[in-house]
């Protein structure tokens, strides 16, 4: 509805926009990855043509993830990398911090130190924007670069400080996968009873989500 109530040609960045959450709503609904890149990789010549760095990261993040969920991480990373390129040039605090989030995740289990050093970067700008549900996101991907290092006491603290900021977001969802990363944490080190109680409240909070 809102694409059909824009004027073609009246503001073109606003249709770039509109067309690119267009699309993350169908590739949350289960669009085929390979659709959601060949789509990005248009509307990423028109941002490119139109100059809009802002919305060249946020496509280029979304390519990325969709080569994640193919297990092309390669892809990944450099269709990250290009997003981070792109977020400095846009010098929008917010894209950057996702940007920053997205190379973490593609190269996290391939090279963990770079990418504890961009989650804390992210981290700090989220925390300047005030943004609770980014600094979750954060301590949850510092928290498993810390377990995939078996560093479990620090992996536990981030998976609680992530839990924090997701119940102070109201973030149920990333207060699920902090519970459940918890709920493996302790499993792993033959804590069973403090294992189960996790995962009963992981259950709860994304069934609540």
């Amino acid at each position: 509805r809102a694409l059909a109530s824009v004027e073609p040609g009246r503001d073109d960045r606003l249709v770039l926009r509109l067309k690119r959450m267009r699309e993350r709503t169908r590739t949350s609904r289960g669009q085929a990855s390979r659709e959601t890149i060949a789509v990005c990789k248009e509307l990423l010549d028109k941002a490119r043509e139109l100059g809009d760095a802002s919305e060249a990261a946020a496509l280029l993040s979304m390519i990325a993830m969709a080569h994640e969920r193919l297990n092309e991480w390669d892809a990944s990373e450099a269709a990250a990398r290009e997003s981070l390129a792109a977020a400095r040039d846009s010098k929008e605090s917010r894209r950057l911090a996702e940007s920053l989030v997205r190379v973490g995740r593609s190269i996290m289990e391939r090279k963990p130190v770079e990418a504890a050093a961009l989650y804390q970067q992210a981290l700090g700008l989220f925390r300047q924007d005030g943004d609770r549900r980014g600094e979750a996101r954060c301590q949850i991907g510092i928290g498993n670069i810390h377990q995939f290092a078996g560093e479990m006491v620090e992996a536990e603290s981030a998976y609680n400080l992530g839990l924090e900021c997701a119940e102070r977001a109201r973030a149920a969802d990333l207060a699920g996968l902090a519970s459940l990363n918890l709920g493996v944490l302790f499993l792993s080190r033959g804590q069973p009873d403090l294992a189960s109680a996790r995962y009963g409240e992981a259950l709860d909070r994304f069934t609540s989500s």
